[in-house]
Parts: C-alpha cells; structure tokens; sequence
C-alpha cells in the first residue's frame, strides 16, 4: 500500500523552480511570487531558461532584491537537481521539464494559467497537457479559472482532489495603498480619463480589443470633447488610424508596475473588450485580465468583456461593468457612466473593496505555499512491487513523451516538405507561363526573318525536359537547405 508519510530525516527539503521568463522584472507576478518563496522556505534554489535576457535582467532584478542572488542560477546542462519538489507556472515550461521530473523521479506542482501554451481544444495542447496529468509524480495542478478547472474535469476526467483553484493571480495590493490621492471629475479635474493597458500580441491587438477601443473612443469624442483617452503598452498611432482624435488620445508606451500608481490616480475608466480565440484557436484571457487588476486596485472603475462566461464573482453594475463587443453598446454603457459620475463613483469603490479582497497579496499567497510546504515534507513509502509498477509507468510515460516529440519533429518535416512542393509547383508553373510566353514571341518572327534576335530566343527557350530538370536540380537544393 502507497502512504504518505512526513519526511523527518532532519534535512531541510529542496524547492526548485524553473522558468523561461524570471528574473525579468517585468513580469511583476512572477517576481512577488517566487520571491514570497525563497523569503519564506529555507532551501528554494531558481533555475531560469531565459538565456538571451538573463544577464541583463538579473542585473535589473538584483538592484532591487540582492539578497536572492546567489539563489538564482541561469539553467545550463545539469545532471541532477537534487530537489524534493520542482514548481513551474504555465504549460509551456512544465511540459517542457517534464521529462526531467520523471527522470529524476520527483514530485512537482504546477499552476496552470490562461496562455503559455494552454488553449481550450487545441491537440497540441492537450496531447502536452494529457501527458502532464497521467504522472503520479503531479501532485497539485493550481488553476486560477473556473473554467480551466471545468476543462481538466470534463475533458480529461481528471482527478478533482489534485486541483486547487485559487482565482485570479499574484499581485502586489500594497504597493497600492487605500485612501491614496486620487483625482475625481468634476470635483478635481475638468477631463474624463479612459485607459486601454495591455501588450499587442495581433495585428491591431484584436485579441485584447484594442480595435474596439479606438472606435469607442472615435465615437464618444463626437460628442463629448472633454473625454480623453490613454493607451499603455506597445502600442502607437500606426497601428490604427487615430488622426481624428490626436488631439484627446496619448500612448503613454510601457510602464512598469512602480509607474502605475501614478498613472493611475487620475484614470476614471480602464476598458478591456478582450476577445478569445484570436492568437490561436482556443487562446483566451483570464478574467478579469491583470490590467483590470492593478487598475481596480487603484480605485479605477473596470469595463471588461467577459465572452466565456467566466466571472462569478464580481457583481456587474454594482463591482465592475461587463461589455461585449460591440462598438455602439459599449458606446451606450460608457457615456451613461460619463453622464451618471456618482454612480460611477460607486462602481470604483466598491470595485476597488472587491479586487482588494480576491487579490490579497496574502490571500493568494498563503494557499500557494501551504501546498508547496505539504508536499516538500511528504515522503511517499511504497512496497516493492509498488514501486518497481510505479517505475514500469514512468519509463513507459518517458517513452511517451519522446515518441510524441518525434511526431511533432515529423509534422514539422511535413509541413516543410508540403511548403518546398507548393514552391516547386509554382516555380514549374512559372517556368511553363515563362516559355509560353518566349514560344509566342519566337513564332510571331517570319521564317525569312530568321536572325539573331531569334537565335538569342531560341537559347532563352529551353525544351521541356530541360525545365523539368532545372526544377528538380533547384527542388534538391532547396531541400539540402
């Protein structure tokens, strides 16, 4: 029989981390996350895949947090980590250690957030995430959706006391302090604020509704001169024709979190009609997007889209305002909070009391580590004939893992050879229209006419069997590439 039992041999367990993004000091998460470990685990060693950024970015993470240095190392090709526990957030980074894991045979968690990999339907992603979830060294998936949790359970069957949903995500709540300044129309200011914050991803940032945004803001400008609009993130005035309303409109570029408090302060509305399934097929946002976050926690009234149905948490009209994505509706419900500013108002504070409370720093923290904690002291005890199934259905999932890597590597093939063939037969298309059209022009010249100029022509057309092996000399070429 398999027991669980409290590892008591003296030694301090070992958390490793692994992640393809930290120490980079904009992913704000990550760094409160990960730091709130090593600050509170005695042994939490940090290993980061983010080879090209790493050395600047540990130079901007360690002017902030030089205690945490010697705890993070860039990964380089290491035989064992030794670790009692592996941690990594996303898809795209647990599956890419799992083979690791199963190798070193160690338990791990992980958190499963929206992206990273992880799309609804999507084979890829779930042939990844199937093979995830089949190993008996997972001990927590951490899902910060409903609907995530919905999709292990129904798709996957999987087993419901191995996920914990904890909503949301990690922030820093007290980096914005209650009762700060803020500034309010008309008491404060004679202008209406509405911001659009997020990183483009798409072609007009359609999957973050950036598109929308403009045609709101284009809209609500013709009648409503005072109202102006504010843009964060890697956005500017090429991406969408905003000639009409330069005068109100300001792209502010990218901020860090530290900058936003005062960004912030005099920010009435944040808009974010955010589509699903425009990345990828079965790519979405997570709701309510960490922009809304750190704005609502800034007492700034959040209009978001929610078209998969995941809020059941905050009250619309009262905590926050859901819209959809049609311009003149959202158009409708913005200018009616532009002409109703204490019912504005009030959507801010109680919105501001409602994201303090889900997104304590504490309250997404403290479940987190208690879980990391549980099992960094279990110590699972098997028989022998337990153990030596439990090592047969490792290897076999290793083999898995490998043989899935092969079909991925294959289909990669297929596609470029499917791409050369597609290159080939227009480049043999070409040639046939080419000598058509040389063929013309040769014929049109009288018999008696019969000179150089022909003979030129003549060479430039070459026989059939000629262009079919041109064409096939430069398909092998290709094909050496």
């Amino acid at each position: 029989m398999i027991e669980s039992k409290k590892n008591t041999s003296g030694k301090n367990p070992k958390l490793v981390i692994i992640d393809n993004y930290f120490p980079n000091v904009k992913s704000a998460f990550r760094v409160l996350e990960f730091n709130y470990y090593l600050e509170h685990l005695k042994n939490v060693e940090i290993y980061s895949t983010a080879f090209e950024d790493y050395n600047c970015s540990m130079k901007e993470y360690s002017k902030y947090y030089p205690e945490n240095v010697n705890k993070i190392t860039k990964l380089e090709q290491k035989e064992s980590f030794k670790a009692d526990l592996f941690y990594t957030v996303f898809l795209y980074n647990t599956y890419r250690h799992l083979r690791t894991f199963l190798e070193e045979n160690t338990p791990f968690i992980f958190t499963l957030y929206p992206g990273g990999g992880f799309a609804l339907d999507d084979p890829e992603s779930d042939r990844k995430l199937e093979l995830i979830l089949r190993s008996d060294l997972l001990k927590k998936v951490i899902v910060t959706q409903k609907i995530t949790k919905d999709y292990l359970l129904k798709k996957f069957h999987f087993d419901e006391e191995k996920i914990e949903l904890i909503f949301g995500g990690v922030f820093l709540s007290k980096l914005y302090k209650e009762n700060r300044e803020r500034l309010y129309f008309p008491k404060d200011k004679k202008v209406i604020n509405i911001c659009f914050v997020a990183f483009k991803y798409t072609a007009e940032g359609r999957d973050k509704g950036y598109d929308l945004f403009v045609e709101v803001a284009k809209k609500i400008h013709q009648t409503n001169k005072n109202v102006y609009f504010h843009v964060v993130g890697n956005f500017d005035n090429s991406d969408i024709d905003v000639s009409v309303i330069k005068e109100n409109i300001k792209f502010h570029g990218q901020l860090v979190t530290d900058e936003f408090v005062d960004f912030y302060k005099t920010m009435d509305i944040i808009l974010s009609p955010t589509r699903p399934f425009v990345i990828t097929p079965g790519s979405f946002d997570g709701f309510p997007t960490g922009a809304c976050v750190e704005a609502g926690l800034n007492g700034v009234a959040v209009f978001t889209s929610d078209p998969l149905k995941q809020n059941y948490l905050f009250k619309d009209g009262a905590e926050i305002v859901i819209v959809n994505d049609n311009v003149d509706d959202i158009v409708k419900k913005v200018k009616h909070y532009i002409f109703n500013q204490i019912g504005l108002g009030k959507i801010s504070i109680k919105g501001e009391k409602k994201f303090r409370e889900l997104f304590d720093t504490k309250k997404q923290m403290v479940p987190r580590l208690s879980l990391i904690e549980k099992y960094l002291s279990e110590k699972v005890v098997m028989s022998p004939r337990e153990k030596k199934f439990a090592d047969l259905k490792r290897e076999n999932l290793i083999m898995e893992v490998d043989l899935f890597e092969k079909e991925k590597e294959i289909d990669q093939k297929n596609v470029l050879i499917k791409n050369q063939e597609d290159n080939m037969a227009n480049l043999i298309l070409s040639l046939d229209e080419t000598n058509g059209r040389l063929s013309a022009i040769y014929n049109s010249i009288p018999w008696r006419a019969y000179s150089n100029t022909k003979k030129v022509i003549q060479k430039a057309l070459p026989p059939d069997f000629r262009t079919r092996a041109i064409a096939k000399k430069i398909y092998k070429r290709t094909l050496k590439k």
